[in-house]
């Protein structure tokens, strides 16, 4: 071969093969150490930094997680392209609830004393090798698509540095008297024995009918009953009392006659009959026909008692309250009977009224959701979502009922068992997110939303009505609460450190093989009041998931205890993308840790991504049948065109209806175009004897 042979083209093109072509760029840029050398060849350069939100390999990636690796690999090669050092650390979620339910359903353990039958060492090792089972899944899916991320030196959320600094975090929290310990009503799943924070609440509401009842309570010293309405008949048992508005206007009405239309399901008034619901509601009330028989205020119905529905279920104690009408500023006249009917442990607004006025706080429903015995005997032991239809007919042959309904709204259920949610009245774990309120709306402004209306609109609106987070769980898996309380004087001490936990352990408590349960609960403390010589142990919690990844910019670097330097040059970090789902996740996570421990934002810039739904515009789901397996693409049409396909049809916080057909199309219109060009060249290029370096022409020309 001559000299000038070489720089001449040797072989025709042949036919476009998507897949032996990416393998074989994958392999070059494995072999060469590309993605590396982009590193390590701009460490002089100026930083842009990333954030990757961590997945949890317990489930297999789907095409929604192409579409979020798809614009964070696009943005980090276009800095890099532009001259920035961008380094791209991997991370792993592996602590929670989600990892709980898969090794539950493995090991067909139903609830949460067959998983302390079975042992709860040996529950949390399962829990750890299952976060793992599909590793290898999400390794190949990342290399496969291109996404450049640094998957052999990953931060991991259930390593003992990671643990460390999110103790550090809450540590900075109590110091800051922004962590208390309450006792307040929470969305609580009994399936899963454990209570959720808001932003978790707000990713499981679904549109549901339900019995609604509106229910007679009968005056104790006066003739007639006071008719409330509720959504939630199973709360009924737990009654204590009713609320009014003071300055509402309400009747009390005699029923003259029947309705003159049938009546529907049960219930239902007698002629004669007195009954006292808010003027402005009696027509949406009232079927029967019934005159007026005075007009009072509210204010004129506090302190009257009347009969308990359910005898027994609630014992009163010392409480001068029980069963009586009070007066409160909730009441409105939007809906119901302008009466509110009071459980002071199944409501927030119920359980703060109750707190004020002295009703009995006395659970009716065990923490399995069901009734506790002695509520009454048809409802002893019963599932309490189960009991509706029976609570209902118990009222109506006590003539307590006035009248049934269906309603229909949204409400709330476990975003992981899709079981309806309980509003619970719990000992839980708290940060005050309501004293950083203006703060952290102020950082949220100060982030680039893409697009704007995500941090204004979804977010904004979120803060604007931001709740205390309640971030402890009644579970197993995850980041033990680092609280100690003493058993002799009941000081509460927070812990920062293992250096700190060592330094005040007991002679007799053994050193933790690991910083979860059970090892840490065997941990006992010497109090660290003065003049106590008490021993403290440690609160039986662990910590919300959230707040795991909530502390990713700085725990996966272990600071403050290593790294200092790699912290503080990468936070807040540049940018993060996930869907639209964790703007109440993640995103607000992110966001509520920094503020409280760092008072500054956490990242500078957002993507705020769009769900992928089928070509109908439908949810994908497996029971639909309408899941996207994206090897299926990956290996037919390559992943240049899914890339380009995901690119291309519109903005990329745009719900997106992925059409395989599109995909298909943008193969053959964009690809095979592409290389029908290269195609054409190359053979041409052969018959013509091009070389390349002598037939070069310069730009100018």
């Amino acid at each position: 071969m001559g000299a000038t042979d070489s720089n001449k083209i040797q072989a025709k093109a042949g036919n476009y093969n998507p897949v032996e072509l990416e393998n074989e760029v994958a392999e070059r840029w494995e072999k060469d150490k590309t993605f590396e050398n982009s590193i390590e060849n701009r460490r002089s350069s100026k930083p842009f930094t990333f954030l990757e939100g961590p997945p949890t390999a317990n489930g297999k990636p789907g095409i929604h997680h192409v579409l979020s690796r798809l614009f964070k690999d696009m943005v980090c090669r276009w800095k890099t392209m532009e001259g920035h050092l961008v380094e791209r650390k991997g991370g792993w979620d592996t602590h929670g609830l989600p990892v709980e339910i898969e090794v539950q359903k493995q090991l067909n353990l139903m609830s949460n004393e067959e998983i302390e039958a079975y042992g709860m060492e040996a529950f949390n090792q399962k829990c750890k090798e299952s976060v793992w089972t599909y590793e290898e899944a999400w390794r190949e899916m990342s290399e496969r698509m291109a996404f450049w991320v640094d998957m052999d030196n990953p931060y991991v959320t259930l390593h003992d540095e990671y643990i460390e600094s999110a103790w550090w975090s809450l540590k900075q929290m109590h110091d800051k008297d922004l962590l208390f310990r309450g006792h307040k009503v929470l969305p609580y799943c009994p399936q899963t024995g454990t209570s959720y924070s808001t932003h978790e609440v707000s990713l499981g509401y679904k549109e549901v009918a339900e019995p609604a009842v509106y229910v007679k309570f009968k005056l104790q010293d006066s003739e007639g009953s006071i008719v409330a309405w509720t959504t939630t008949p199973w709360t009924l048992p737990g009654n204590v009392g009713l609320a009014v508005g003071p300055d509402v206007t309400y009747c009390r009405v005699k029923v003259t006659s029947k309705p003159s239309d049938s009546w529907e399901g049960r219930g239902g008034a007698e002629v004669g009959e007195e009954l006292i619901l808010a003027k402005d509601l009696m027509p949406e009330v009232l079927r029967h026909h019934a005159e007026v028989v005075e007009e009072f205020p509210g204010s004129e119905l506090v302190g009257q008692a009347y009969e308990p529905l359910f005898p027994g279920a609630i014992n009163r104690g010392d409480s001068e309250t029980a069963w009586t009408v009070v007066a409160a500023d909730f009441v409105t006249t939007t809906d119901g009977t302008g009466i509110v009917h009071t459980a002071v442990m199944y409501g927030e607004d119920d359980y703060q009224l109750g707190m004020e006025v002295g009703f009995p706080a006395q659970h009716t429903v065990g923490m399995d959701g069901k009734f506790i015995k002695g509520t009454h005997q048809i409802l002893d032991g019963n599932y309490v979502k189960d009991c509706d239809s029976k609570i209902i007919d118990l009222l109506d042959g006590e003539n307590r009922l006035y009248r049934e309904h269906t309603y229909t709204h949204d409400y709330p259920h476990c975003w992981r068992t899709d079981h309806p949610l309980l509003y619970y009245a719990m000992d839980s774990w708290f940060v005050r997110m309501t004293a950083v309120k203006d703060k952290i709306i102020d950082y949220n402004s100060q982030v680039e939303w893409a697009p704007e209306w995500t941090g204004t609109g979804r977010v904004g609106e979120w803060l604007r009505n931001i709740k205390d987070w309640a971030i402890s769980r009644e579970r197993y898996w995850g980041t033990p609460l680092p609280v100690w309380i003493c058993e002799s004087c009941g000081h509460q001490h927070c812990i920062g450190s293992i250096e700190e936990m060592n330094s005040l352990k007991t002679k007799n408590s053994p050193a933790p093989k690991e910083l979860h349960r059970p090892y840490v609960d065997d941990v006992k403390l010497c109090c660290t009041a003065e003049g106590c010589s008490g021993e403290m142990v440690r609160e039986p919690y662990v910590m919300d998931c959230w707040f795991d990844s909530g502390c990713a910019s700085f725990a996966q670097w272990h600071y403050p205890f290593e790294n200092k330097d790699k912290f503080e040059n990468s936070f807040p970090v540049d940018y993060i993308c996930e869907a639209v789902d964790q703007t109440r996740g993640w995103f607000y996570s992110l966001l509520a840790v920094s503020t409280t421990v760092f008072d500054s934002i956490s990242y500078k810039r957002c993507l705020s991504l769009g769900h992928i739904l089928d070509n109908e515009g439908k949810k994908m789901s497996k029971s639909k049948g309408n899941v996207v397996n994206p090897w299926d693409h990956f290996n037919k049409e390559g992943t240049d065109a899914i890339r380009w396909y995901m690119t291309s049809q519109s903005a990329p916080w745009n719900p997106m209806n992925f059409d395989p057909n599109g995909v298909r199309e943008t193969y053959a219109k964009m690809f095979l175009t592409l290389w029908n060009v290269h195609k054409f060249h190359l053979d041409y290029a052969i018959l013509d004897n091009f070389d390349y370096n002598k037939d070069f022409i310069t730009v100018d020309k």
